[in-house]
């Protein structure tokens, strides 16, 4: 059965809390993505909104008062006194490779029963992959020998050539590279470095795996890698290139306990990635994730995208994106006001036990020229014509690949969390033409 056969099959949701029907070993219904790990971790949030909610608070606010130090602290940054300035180039920018973790459970021949969620998953893979191989090379991350084989075999299907692709073997429990993986930076000499942060998701604390990948990862492309004092869901930083860095004033209160306030957290981020500007903006109220990349994209350096609701279907987060917007319209780069941009954000969608899915059109990937745009199909089409039409005016010339995000979005989240732009690596992650892969296994 190809993969386009095998996603035709009705896609089971985590949702229902039950595991998928596979004979994989314990260990495996404990980790993988949607394990009770996985699952945990981005239900978290979920569960502080709807706490939020019966209180009468925002969630920032339930979330600020988590215990942590009273004092400040000031921030360890002695591992970067040695390093050059550097920045975080946009992801508009030239990209040396795409970053994906395809993790054991969707890999695994048991998990090819008829109504299987992972068959969702791995028709998402190997579409972005299919979108992306020629424009940048793909580095992947498997956790071992069998979804190894099952991944080349099903991007073999796909058209997507092994010299174009890069896997590597690490332990993965969640999908979400673009939260977890580092971000390359760039100095004025051109070196790079990688520069990871503390990986948190929510309560379930540190997924240790994830925690270390980018250190080891590192160590594998033959990268400096180093590891910033501050916890930080990468989807959560946005960059332009410039020096202009955006965030969810979230960050703030993950690293409350750290003792941290917003100027040691800004100290950190310039510091550390590059930022000559740092500005806080509100996630949006009941979104789970609290990123700003669920409602924001650089597409250059001078311009910004922000999601806009009509009020009329969300009063609250239509009055918190408009705050955002006018916040950013006072922002300067290189001496002229940032453009402000809007883009509609679907309907959310209604999901079991209540909750909701949230869809977004600034979950985008970046790809050296090609930009994958979420599609919802069936669900606010209008909305994504418009969105096509605002990519095509802010990124002439790009190819605008649209791609099914639904599966994505079951889980928890969008293409941009399941992709991590490396703008600068320290070896080819791309063969030469007539020339096979032939890459070491990572292994913790």
């Amino acid at each position: 059965m190809n993969v386009r056969e095998a996603s035709a099959q009705p896609m089971q949701t985590p949702f229902s809390g039950k595991p998928p029907d596979t004979a994989e070993p314990a260990r495996d219904r404990d980790h993988g993505p949607g394990s009770r790990v996985a699952r945990a971790g981005r239900w978290s949030r979920r569960l502080l909104c709807v706490a939020a909610c019966a209180a009468g608070l925002s969630v920032t606010a339930l979330l600020a008062v988590a215990p942590g130090r009273a004092h400040r602290a000031v921030p360890d940054l002695s591992a970067f006194d040695d390093a050059l300035p550097r920045a975080v180039p946009g992801e508009f920018e030239p990209q040396q490779a795409m970053l994906l973790a395809w993790p054991r459970a969707v890999g695994l021949p048991a998990a090819s029963s008829a109504g299987d969620p992972f068959r969702s998953l791995d028709r998402l893979y190997c579409d972005i992959a299919a979108a992306l191989w020629r424009t940048v090379p793909l580095v992947i991350l498997v956790e071992d020998a069998p979804t190894e084989a099952h991944v080349q075999r099903l991007l073999a299907e796909s058209g997507v050539p092994a010299r174009r692709v890069r896997l590597l073997r690490v332990r993965l429990e969640s999908l979400w590279v673009r939260d977890f993986g580092p971000l390359a930076t760039r100095g004025p000499d051109g070196s790079c470095t990688l520069v990871d942060a503390e990986y948190v998701d929510g309560p379930v604390g540190i997924y240790p795996h994830e925690d270390r990948l980018p250190a080891r990862l590192g160590e594998l492309l033959q990268v400096r890698t180093l590891r910033a004092p501050i916890t930080l869901p990468h989807g959560n930083l946005l960059c332009n290139g410039r020096g202009l860095c955006l965030a969810t004033r979230q960050v703030l209160d993950e690293n409350r306990g750290r003792g941290y306030d917003a100027p040691a957290v800004e100290s950190v981020l310039q510091r550390c990635y590059g930022a000559q500007q740092v500005v806080f903006l509100d996630a949006m109220e009941g979104e789970p994730t609290g990123h700003v990349d669920m409602f924001a994209t650089f597409p250059s350096h001078a311009t910004v995208v922000i999601g806009q609701y009509d009020p009329k279907d969300d009063p609250v987060n239509a009055a918190i994106l408009d705050r955002n917007a006018r916040r950013l319209a006072s922002v300067e780069v290189a001496g002229q006001p940032l453009k402000i941009v809007r883009i509609p954000m679907p309907r959310r969608v209604a999901a079991p036990q209540g909750t909701e899915w949230w869809p977004t059109f600034t979950n985008v990937v970046y790809g050296n020229g090609v930009l994958l745009v979420p599609a919802f199909p069936g669900w606010d089409d209008a909305s994504h014509s418009q969105a096509m039409e605002v990519y095509r005016r802010e990124l002439p010339g790009w190819n605008l690949v649209p791609v099914n995000a639904v599966p994505a979005l079951r889980w928890g989240g969008g293409l941009h969390c399941l992709a991590l732009n490396l703008a600068c690596v320290g070896k080819p992650t791309g063969t030469p033409d007539g020339q096979e892969a032939n890459d070491g296994a990572m292994r913790d």
